[in-house]
């Protein structure tokens, strides 16, 4: 009877649905803020460049007064030295800082690596066909996306070398030391070289290009690994290995002392109903990330079409 008690239990304990793992609510409500930003940013951005696309911009602001307060407004925004400098910086940081923790608390990090990589992938091809439709150098060789993807991919690796050969787990100090010397280093270069008037960065002694430039990438293919490295600038969307792959580490560093085994959250008495949209938005940031500026400019297309805006290459 005992054993057809305990076979019966096993069964019926396979048959039943299993319990839903409790989400980190903390974690997704830190990403949901800079992916906010980020589309607020890019709106800005997209009505600044509004001169590249539409033929006859000029016109169509001095008919529409409202819409040339507002496009003033983003250009102020986007060329805002304090928002470039240290916004943009801080916020990305925090997001990179969030991604490490998340990495610490992933199952899969093979998975997540692979994704984030392929998602980086369609940003740099998706922004490639943009230079060509825009005849302007848009081209991202190696943005957020790019990063994050590649250092989850290597860190999973490596993970997986301690646990099935070592036997044992990196340690978060290891985690810790290497994220902050490789955010050294990669400061210590920057200030190797000089100011530019670009903006985000100071950077090694070669010039920070607005864009790529897409004609260096496909003239010397080596330049996609120099840019990685954090030699060759990119203003649109760059964030190198060095120093940005060191604030990832650090995150996870972070995340093991954080939530160890355990990985609950340190706020369970917060009322999940108030911070359940941010916290919803912050688990599809990758999807968001993808598709943002897809549906940025189709609004501003409906917007501005039937106020008469002549696109370039739809007019020629």
């Amino acid at each position: 009877m005992l054993i057809i008690g305990n076979n019966y239990k096993v069964l019926t304990n396979r048959l039943l649905p299993k319990k839903k793992k409790e989400r980190i609510w903390e974690v997704d409500f830190l990403r949901c803020l800079p992916i906010i930003l980020v589309i607020l940013y890019h709106i800005c951005y997209d009505l600044n460049s509004l001169p590249l696309v539409i033929t006859n911009y000029s016109d169509l602001i001095e008919d529409h007064k409202n819409l040339a307060d507002f496009v003033k407004f983003c250009t102020s925004i986007t060329n805002n030295t304090f928002i470039n400098y240290y916004l943009v910086s801080f916020f990305g940081g925090v997001f990179l800082f969030v991604c490490g923790i998340s990495t610490e608390l992933s199952k899969n990090n093979i998975k997540r690596g692979i994704l984030l990589s392929l998602g980086g992938l369609v940003i740099s091809l998706g922004s490639w066909l943009a230079s060509y439709i825009l005849d302007d150098d848009l081209f991202i060789c190696f943005g957020v996306i790019n990063l994050m993807g590649l250092v989850i991919l290597i860190y999973s690796l490596v993970e997986l070398f301690f646990k099935k050969v070592l036997k044992k787990e990196i340690s978060s100090f290891s985690c810790l030391t290497l994220g902050i010397l490789i955010f050294l280093i990669g400061n210590i270069l920057n200030q190797i070289g000089y100011k530019n008037s670009y903006g985000l960065f100071t950077h090694w002694p070669v010039d920070v290009y607005y864009g790529g430039p897409i004609k260096m990438y496909e003239k010397n293919p080596w330049s996609f690994i120099l840019s990685a490295l954090g030699y060759y600038g990119n203003v649109v969307d760059w964030w190198p290995i060095f120093p940005f792959a060191g604030v990832i580490l650090v995150g996870i560093a972070f995340g093991k002392v954080l939530y160890g085994k355990e990985k609950k959250t340190k706020f369970p008495k917060v009322n999940k109903k108030i911070v359940e949209p941010f916290c919803f938005i912050g688990r599809h940031t990758l999807l968001i990330y993808l598709l943002h500026q897809f549906v940025i400019v189709l609004i501003l297309a409906a917007i501005l079409l039937p106020m008469g805006a002549k696109v370039q290459w739809l007019s020629a």
